[in-house]
């Protein structure tokens, strides 16, 4: 019974065209029927698979390491932490720049992707600061920033462009051109 795939009427209402079997009760089924049935399976399946494949990434915050491995333990598929400069969370707990490269370790190690939040505005004082910092960041092998500027977006896209930019919540934009 195809009633599930939605394919009863489509089979039962055409006609066979070419050498069919009988089918229980009567019914006829042509091989050029089958043949599409068997295709339409096969999208299905893939459509199925497609839809798996885009399930929603579990993000977490991660502001130390007892909290990276609680995370990690609990299934995060990705964590977002940041660091001393450029970090809406300053009073927060962060990891140091000098724990980057080991915390991405870690996070791959567990299959878990690790984005930094650069989610604070730059001014032109610190372009030099914020630009090591993403130098830094894609040296570890960071997967994404969380970025509040579009300023540093730009700047990222020009010095960094292999790392991924998510928009932080945080990102605003005053005027329908950006």
């Amino acid at each position: 019974d195809l009633e599930w795939l939605g394919l009863g009427e489509a089979i039962d209402g055409a006609e066979a065209e070419d050498c069919g079997e009988e089918t229980g009760g009567g019914h006829r089924e042509s091989t050029s029927q089958a043949a599409a049935l068997g295709e339409y399976e096969k999208e299905l399946m893939a459509d199925h698979a497609a839809q798996i494949a885009e399930l929603p990434e579990l993000l977490a915050p991660a502001g130390n390491w007892e909290c990276l491995r609680a995370a990690v333990a609990n299934g995060a598929d990705a964590v977002y932490f940041g660091l001393p400069r450029f970090n809406a969370r300053l009073r927060a707990d962060n990891f140091r720049d000098d724990e980057l490269g080991e915390v991405v370790t870690f996070c791959h190690r567990h299959g878990v992707k690790a984005y930094v939040v650069f989610n604070t505005l730059v001014f032109t004082g610190e372009l030099g600061a914020a630009e090591e910092m993403l130098r830094e960041c894609s040296r570890a092998g960071v997967d994404a920033l969380i970025v509040q500027d579009v300023g540093v977006v730009r700047l990222a896209r020009a010095i960094v462009p292999e790392l991924a930019i998510h928009a932080s919540t945080q990102m605003t934009i005053t005027s329908p051109e950006g």
